[in-house]
């Protein structure tokens, strides 16, 4: 059982607040923190961009990124939306438990 980190970008805070509402009514994760707004700078098409965004950060089980991937990205403005998992290698005992607990699949 490995707990993890979800870094998702998003164009504003309006989206944000959808998909972490999403998200946590599904039990994919167990919290979320949305930050911003940001400055991202990246490259796109053969060109730099730099543009304000959102960024939401979400506590899960790694076993249900595949899930999450899945339900975010059907959601997001984006055509190639950042959505990466970052493994969580050690952790307040209490806290990973209550990401295990509070985290699961619903049945369809």
């Amino acid at each position: 059982m490995s707990a993890c980190l979800v870094y998702v970008t998003v164009d504003s805070r309006d989206e944000a607040e959808s998909i972490a509402s999403e998200v946590l009514h599904e039990n994919l994760a167990a919290g979320a923190n949305i930050l911003g707004p940001s400055i991202s700078m990246f490259n796109w098409e053969g060109k730099t961009e730099t543009r304000e965004e959102y960024v939401i950060v979400f506590k899960t089980m790694h076993s249900l990124f595949p899930y999450m991937e899945q339900q975010i990205s059907s959601m997001h403005s984006y055509k190639c939306p950042c959505v990466v998992a970052v493994p969580i290698t050690d952790g307040n005992k209490h806290y990973l438990d209550w990401i295990a607990t509070e985290t699961r699949v619903k049945p369809r």
